[in-house]
């Protein structure tokens, strides 16, 4: 049964989640040889298991944290105090978003009604150039261009035709609908499948803990940051809770999304699965675990159909993820008081994931996996952190440079080190 405000009056049908834990896995999404649970009998044991080790996993993090927090409170002579969080950042932030999604909606009725590609073509150029027009500060400037772009990106889906066919004969208000979230909605052969009941509770409810794990995070950050004592750990683990502050506020603005299509009466898809905690090598992290949404789009108009005929899969992997690149290098060139100092940085992190990808298969193709990783997933995970996170700081450094980093700051409470 749908959400109470799901659109039961519009020409749009909506068919029974099967259950919950289907509803958190979206095949088409998945890449290499990983199997969906609905085509896999064995998935849903090894989904349990894997959903044991993450909250295990996250159990020792919030241990680690807190201890990290409780030493520096009491060690340190710098005043402690509860920052709270920024109602300003938040009205700028919210209308910032509120614009993005009233421009993509305009978007998509321009895709449904236009016979045209260049009028839509148009449009979408304007929506890229907007955020560079708009006054806006730290992340809320960013958020306008991410949104923006996702929406640009999902109009080329649909004028390439590569796009799933049931988009458009779920109705145009479901259309409207993909385009107005970030966040894409679950669809079956012919229509979007709808929100189990009370799912958007749940969804509530996992947002509410994704912020009190924000807050957490900057909090350790802070105390990281208090520290005296300069050493090559203590900087280690900053950069590590700098990644786990970008990935949980991401994780605050999907979520957030995610739970207006379930109150809509949509089931989202699943956007994140424990990335950082669960992650067995490079091609797991990016394939299967992070910004599925991203992964999933570039899948459908770059990967696939250059595979398809005849490219190299090493060579469309490397161009998704140099587009991934330049989409970032978009986002986060606003408000850059340096251009040319950041300037290329998110591409390069983006440039250097494709080829540790490549070689990665090769090696296992070659060589196969080491005894170390076949028994143990958590030493996958830890090797496969060590490959990643040292090139963190090329990704931070815009971030860093701009406002943004400073303002998810702002965005919740937190422990403060003055």
């Amino acid at each position: 049964m749908a959400s109470c405000l799901s659109f039961r009056g519009a020409p749009v049908a909506l068919t029974p989640t099967p259950s919950t834990s289907d509803a958190m896995n979206d095949a088409d999404v998945t890449v290499d040889d990983a199997p969906s649970k609905e085509k896999s009998v064995g998935a849903r044991p090894a989904r349990a298991h894997e959903d044991e080790s993450t909250w295990k996993a996250v159990a020792v993090l919030v241990s680690i944290g807190m201890l990290i927090l409780a030493t520096a409170c009491a060690t340190t002579q710098q005043t402690v105090t509860i920052r709270a969080p920024n109602s300003s950042v938040w009205l700028e932030l919210g209308g910032a978003i509120g614009l993005s999604v009233a421009l993509n909606m305009l978007l998509a009725a321009c895709c449904w009604h236009s016979k045209q590609p260049m009028v839509v073509l148009s449009l979408g150029g304007l929506l890229l150039v907007i955020p560079y027009t708009l006054p806006l500060r730290g992340i809320a400037g960013s958020a306008v261009a991410l949104i923006n772009f996702i929406g640009v990106w999902k109009s080329l889906d649909v004028l390439a035709g590569t796009s799933p066919p049931a988009l458009r004969s779920a109705g145009f208000l479901s259309f409207v609908a993909h385009f107005a979230s970030p966040v894409e909605y679950q669809l079956d052969a012919r229509l979007a499948v709808a929100a189990r009941r009370g799912l958007w509770r749940a969804e509530l409810w996992e947002l509410a803990q994704i912020c009190a794990s924000l807050s957490l995070a900057l909090s350790v950050h802070g105390a990281l940051s208090a520290h005296t004592v300069a050493s090559r750990a203590a900087a280690a683990l900053t950069l590590y809770a700098e990644v786990w502050m970008v990935y949980l506020f991401l994780r605050v603005l999907t979520g957030a999304f995610s739970t207006l299509l379930a109150v809509c009466g949509f089931a989202p898809r699943t956007m994140w699965r424990a990335p950082l905690l669960t992650s067995t090598s490079v091609s797991d992290f990016w394939g299967r675990r992070w910004n599925l949404l991203i992964h999933g789009l570039f899948r459908r108009t770059v990967f696939s159909p250059l595979t398809q005929r005849g490219a190299p899969a090493w060579a469309a992997g490397a161009l998704a993820f140099a587009i991934s690149g330049l989409f970032h290098e978009y986002a986060f060139a606003l408000q850059q008081p340096s251009l040319r100092a950041s300037l290329g940085r998110c591409l390069l992190f983006f440039l250097a994931q494709a080829p540790a990808v490549s070689a990665e298969k090769a090696l296992r193709r070659r060589l196969g996996v080491p005894l170390l990783f076949q028994h143990s997933a958590t030493a996958c995970t830890i090797g496969c952190t060590l490959l990643i996170v040292p090139f963190a700081p090329l990704f931070m450094h815009p971030l860093k440079t701009s406002d943004v980093f400073t303002t998810i700051f702002d965005l919740v409470p937190r422990v403060a080190f003055d």
